[in-house]
């Protein structure tokens, strides 16, 4: 396997620069993944926020999970979506998402 890494140029003391020559589906593989934890950040803060706003409120609101939910099938999809190099769908989920992330931080604010 170590000599098949260094014929195809892995550098195993840089790993993660190889990911820079990636082309094709293993690049949109990549690129999914890196994008996918991104958005964990926004959808962690926005659904934290609104878990511990409702507590005084006497429980997480319904909207909260749908917009919770919309999020996750929107990020569920995402990956197939890059992987197969449907662009505008991809698009399309991934602004989906974001307005539900958008969404979720309004209403822990409104409440």
């Amino acid at each position: 396997m170590r000599s098949a890494q260094k014929r195809a140029g892995y550098d195993n003391k840089n790993p993660r620069h190889n990911n820079d020559a990636l082309e094709g589906w293993g690049a949109r593989a990549y690129a999914a993944n890196a994008n996918t934890l991104e958005a964990l950040v926004f959808i962690t803060s926005a659904t934290a926020m609104n878990i511990f706003g409702a507590r005084k409120y006497g429980g997480v609101a319904t909207a909260t999970m749908a917009f919770s939910i919309i999020f996750i099938v929107c990020r569920a999809i995402y990956p197939f979506l890059y992987h197969y190099d449907k662009d505008a769908f991809r698009t399309g989920a991934w602004v989906l998402s974001m307005i539900s992330v958008l969404a979720l931080f309004i209403m822990s604010f409104i409440h």
